[in-house]
C-alpha cells in the first residue's frame, strides 16, 4: 500500500536480538524498540517449522576446557589438541596416571535437583568403556561398540554415534546431587585398571529430559534458543509470517511438565520416557499405556490455589477418535473433567478450572471413567497449570514451578518528536481478555510518561480510550469486533482538534473533540496477551478514506 512510504515508523516483526526489536523504518536504529521480559529462560515460541522452541543453557563452565581446575583430576591427566568428532582438534586424551579404582575426572562444585541431563562425547583409546556417576545414577557405556551396558536411572540412558569413532554419552536423571564423575573403565562394572586412556570432548549439563545441541562455555554458562529478553517472533497456527508475541506474567505450577515418572499413578499404567518426538521436535514425549478399558489415572503435584480461574493444559497424541479426560479435583473447588478426543497428531487440550476458595487443585489425566472409545495407548508432553482466564504459551518445568515474566516493548522517543497531529495503526490478535484491568495492552504516551491513547482487552470487546488532559479518559472506539486468535486492524487519527478510531474498515465510535491534549512521545506494548503483526506511525492525520483503506481486512 502506498501509505506505507509515508509512515515515520514501520514495525513488522522480522529481525530481533536479545533486548531489541528492529524497525523496518527508520533503518538507522532510531525506530528500534527496546524489549524486556525477565531474567530466566522460561519463555517459548512456535518457530518457522511449527515446533516449540525453548531457551537452553549449558550449566557447565569450561565445558570443553578439561585442563581447567574446576575439572578435578584424580590419578588422571588430560592432553588437548586431539582430533574430535566434529573435524576439529578440540578433543582431549584422558589418561590414567596411577592408582586403582578411583581414576576420574569430575566437575566441582555443582549442585542440581529436579530433572537434568548430562552428556559428553567419548571415543575409545586403549580403554573402550566409561562409567558416569551423577550421585543419582551410575551408567556404564561401551564406547567401542556404542552400547549402553547398564544404568540405574529411572529415566534411562542413551548413546549416539557422532562421527570419527566418537559417541555421545547421555544420562538424564531426576533427583538431587552434587556429583558428576567420568571414570575410564575396562569393562562393565570394572574400574580397577591401573593404566589406559580414552578421548573426551564437549560436556553439557542442562535442565532438560534429553540432550540438546551442544553449547560451548567458558568462565560462565552459555545460553541458546529463546533468551530472557529475546522478542518472540511466533509462527503459531502455521503462519507463513511471524507475529510478535506479548504475554502477561504466568507460572506453570506443575513442577515436572515433561517427566511423568514422579507422579502418582492408579492401576497398571506403563510409562516409557523419551519415547517419541514431541511438539518441540525432540524425542522426549512420554508413552502411557493401560492394559484394558478400566479406570486409570495419573495425578500431577497438587497446585496451591486461591479463588479464581486456572487453566490446565497438556499436549496429547493418540489414536484418532479415542478419548481421555483432563480432570481436576481438590479443596479449592472447581472439580470436573474435560473430554479430549484424540487425533493421530499432537493437540493441546485445555480445561478451565474455577477455584472458589483457597486450597489445592489436583490435575489428572484419566483413562476410562465412562468415555468411549477409551484410549489405552497415548503420548503426552507439556503439562501445564496456570492462573489466568486463557492459556498462554508453554512454560517448561524440570522439578519446580517456573514463572515467565511479562513481555514489554518500548519505542524510542525520537520516533515521534512530540506530535499532536498523528496517525497510529496496528494489527493485533488478542489471546484472551486481560486478567489485569489496571493498564492497557498498547499505549501512546507523552514525554512525562502519561498515557494518551490506550487499547484495552479487559472488557467484552476491545476498547480504545483517549486521555484528555482536562476531562480524563474517554472511550473513542468501542464494540470492536474481536475474536480470540483473530487479527483486527486498528487506527487512531488525531488532527490536533478531533480524535477518532477506526477498525476493520469502518469508524468505531464517534468523533471526539480534544479540549487539551499532551503531545505523544512513545509507544508501549505491554504483555496483556496478544500478537502484533505490524505497527505504523504517521506524523500526519490520515483522511477517513485513508484510515478505512488501511484497516480493511
Amino acid at each position: 500500500m502506498s501509505l506505507y512510504k509515508d509512515a515515520s515508523l514501520v514495525m513488522i516483526p522480522s529481525a530481533v536480538k536479545d533486548g531489541k526489536l528492529y524497525s523496518m523504518r527508520p533503518t538507522d536504529g532510531d525506530g528500534d524498540f527496546t524489549f524486556s521480559r525477565g531474567s530466566n529462560l522460561a519463555a517459548t515460541r512456535v518457530d518457522v517449522n511449527g515446533l516449540i522452541e525453548k531457551g537452553r543453557e549449558n550449566l557447565f563452565t569450561y565445558s570443553n576446557t578439561f585442563s581447567n581446575s574446576s575439572w578435578v583430576k584424580a590419578d588422571t591427566s588430560v592432553t588437548g589438541g586431539q582430533a574430535g568428532y566434529d573435524g576439529s582438534n578440540d578433543a582431549w586424551l584422558l589418561e590414567i596416571t596411577g592408582g586403582t579404582g578411583f581414576q576420574t575426572i569430575r566437575k566441582q562444585p555443582i549442585s542440581f535437583s529436579g530433572v537434568n541431563t548430562f552428556s559428553f562425547y567419548a571415543k575409545a583409546g586403549t580403554l573402550s568403556w566409561v562409567r558416569v556417576n551423577t550421585g543419582v545414577a551410575q551408567t556404564y557405556f561401551d564406547i567401542g561398540n556404542g552400547v549402553v551396558d547398564s544404568f540405574d536411572s529411572s529415566i534411562g540412558a542413551s548413546i549416539e554415534a557422532a562421527g570419527n569413532g566418537y559417541y555421545r554419552c547421555i544420562v538424564p536423571v531426576e533427583g538431587s546431587s552434587s556429583v558428576f564423575f567420568i571414570y575410564p573403565a575396562s569393562g562393565s562394572g570394572n574400574v580397577s585398571q591401573s593404566s589406559g586412556n580414552l578421548y573426551i570432548q564437549d560436556a553439557q549439563w542442562e535442565k532438560s529430559l534429553v540432550a540438546t545441541d551442544y553449547i560451548e562455555t567458558g568462565a560462565s554458562t552459555a545460553q541458546a534458543g529463546i533468551l530472557e529478553d529475546l522478542p518472540r517472533l511466533d509462527y503459531s497456527g502455521g503462519a507463513s509470517c511471524p507475529a510478535l508475541l506479548l504475554e502477561p506474567q504466568r507460572s506453570n505450577l506443575i513442577v515436572n511438565s515433561e517427566y511423568f515418572g514422579s507422579y502418582t499413578k492408579s492401576g497398571s499404567i506403563t510409562l516409557t520416557h523419551n519415547y517419541g518426538t514431541s511438539p518441540d521436535g525432540l524425542q522426549n514425549s512420554t508413552r502411557m499405556q493401560v492394559p484394558d478399558s478400566s479406570n486409570y489415572y495419573i495425578l500431577s503435584n497438587s497446585v496451591s490455589a486461591t479463588a479464581g480461574t486456572y487453566i490446565i493444559s497438556a499436549y496429547i497424541k493418540g489414536t484418532s477418535g479415542q478419548k481421555v479426560q483432563l480432570y481436576s479435583d481438590g479443596s479449592a473447588g472447581g472439580g470436573g473433567f474435560t473430554e479430549c478426543t484424540l487425533t493421530g497428531d499432537w493437540k493441546r487440550f485445555e480445561r478451565v478450572v474455577t477455584a472458589t476458595a483457597t486450597g489445592t487443585i489436583n490435575p489428572h489425566i484419566l483413562f476410562g471413567y465412562g468415555v468411549s472409545p477409551n484410549a489405552q495407548d497415548i503420548e503426552v508432553w507439556g503439562w501445564q497449570c496456570e492462573a489466568g482466564s486463557y492459556p498462554t504459551s508453554y512454560i517448561p518445568t524440570m522439578g519446580s514451578a517456573v514463572t515467565r515474566s511479562k513481555d514489554l516493548a518500548t519505542s524510542p522517543s525520537t520516533t515521534f518528536d512530540s506530535l499532536s497531529t498523528f496517525t497510529w495503526f496496528f494489527e493485533i490478535s488478542r489471546l484472551g481478555f486481560s486478567d489485569d484491568s489496571t493498564s492497557a495492552a498498547l499505549t501512546l504516551r507523552n514525554s512525562s510518561g502519561a498515557e494518551q491513547i490506550r487499547c484495552h482487552f479487559d472488557s467484552p470487546s476491545p476498547q480504545v480510550r483517549f486521555r484528555d488532559a482536562i476531562n480524563g479518559y474517554t472511550t473513542i472506539g468501542n464494540s470492536i469486533s474481536s475474536l480470540a486468535d483473530t487479527y483486527i486492524k486498528l487506527c487512531i487519527v488525531s488532527d490536533g482538534v478531533t480524535i477518532k478510531a477506526f477498525s476493520n474498515g469502518s469508524q468505531s465510535g464517534g468523533d471526539y473533540t480534544i479540549v487539551t491534549q499532551h503531545d505523544v512521545d512513545k509507544t508501549y506494548m505491554d504483555g496483556k496477551g496478544f500478537d502484533c503483526k505490524q505497527m505504523l506511525f504517521f506524523p500526519t492525520a490520515l483522511t477517513d478514506a485513508e484510515a478505512i483503506a488501511l484497516t480493511t481486512i
